[in-house]
């Protein structure tokens, strides 16, 4: 079972290759259940039935970082509560689409029973990596893609009316240059890293507008739920804050 436990793979670099896991949603325990809810959850944004949307979801620093220096994950260990949000959100996932260095890199829930385990735990199904470097071997649940049109085209279709959940800054980066990218949820945590992956980074800098969907306290953390704004799109928002 993917991301089930650390699997040895090498690529064809040589290099070691784990299957890693999505940046830090608190579960319950890691048993695949999600996490008890301790207070009335935030109603999702509205979505159009039978056309999956891509969401970059991922947990936040004050300062605007989602991993440490080198990857480093271990950051968020004490820092996840209770999100009842994220709890209503995970069933809604159909599909997984993934950077290879998120694929690759550190375990949010390293040490802990849901080590390995998408959402730690609370999540199963179809996972599409982006990577030009697959490993030699089949991983169960996994398809490799070369391309990012394929990528998304596959894990549209594999998500249904679902969310497609974009894990990778990178990756997040190409969808929405590449106008594939529909909404984008943050779960800001009170700590600053001061060095490390940036929710968004564009050399040269880049100017995206976004619209605000849901904004929601929960346990020491905020979550920032927001549509990705575009000029050729002027529906009206169903869900504002």
């Amino acid at each position: 079972m993917p991301w089930a436990r650390e699997i040895q793979l090498r690529d064809p670099d040589g290099d070691r290759l784990r299957i890693g896991t999505p940046s830090g949603w608190p579960t319950h325990g890691g048993h695949g259940r999600p996490a008890h809810l301790t207070s009335p959850p935030r109603p999702l944004p509205r979505r159009s039935l039978g056309m999956a949307r891509l969401l970059y979801s991922v947990s936040m620093s004050l300062d605007g970082y989602i991993a440490g220096p080198g990857g480093d994950m271990s950051w968020l260990a004490g820092l996840l509560g209770p999100n009842p949000l994220v709890d209503e959100l995970v069933p809604q996932v159909g599909a997984l689409l993934v950077g290879r260095r998120t694929f690759g890199g550190d375990d949010p829930y390293r040490g802990t029973e849901g080590e390995g385990e998408a959402f730690g735990g609370g999540w199963s199904g179809p996972q599409f990596v982006l990577t030009h470097r697959p490993p030699p071997g089949p991983v169960p649940g996994v398809t490799f893609v070369g391309d990012l049109a394929s990528g998304v085209a596959a894990a549209r279709a594999a998500a249904g009316d679902g969310y497609v959940n974009v894990l990778g800054a990178d990756l997040a980066r190409q969808c929405l240059a590449a106008g594939e990218l529909d909404e984008i949820l943050s779960c800001v945590v009170p700590v600053m890293l001061g060095d490390g992956t940036r929710l968004f980074h564009e050399p040269g800098g880049a100017r995206v507008r976004l619209e605000p969907l849901t904004v929601s306290p929960t346990t020491g953390a905020a979550n920032l739920w927001y549509r990705v704004a575009r000029d050729d799109d002027p529906a009206a928002l169903t869900n504002r804050v």
